[in-house]
């Protein structure tokens, strides 16, 4: 990951809120990604950072109000783990 791009990424990390024993960011990342985008860098992040599994997603969706992505951005593409 380049330089740049790790930083605006630590700085979504460094705000984050816990919803049912999940830390999660409280904005994505600036831009659209592929599933495997995501992925790699998701694992590239470290600290237990990774992709939701489809429940975790599905709380995040009934949880958008805390965060940011869901509510602003009704056309874009949240991954979980498996496609």
């Amino acid at each position: 990951m380049k330089g740049n791009a790790q930083s605006i990424y630590t700085e979504i990390l460094s705000n984050t809120v816990l919803i049912d024993g999940l830390e999660v960011p409280k904005q994505d990342f600036p831009i659209q990604m592929t599933w495997k985008e995501a992925k790699t860098v998701c694992d590239s992040l470290g600290n237990g950072w990774r992709l939701p599994n489809l429940e975790e997603l599905n709380i995040l969706y009934r949880n958008q109000q805390s965060i940011g992505g869901f509510a602003k951005c009704p056309d874009c593409y949240y991954w979980s783990n498996r496609i």
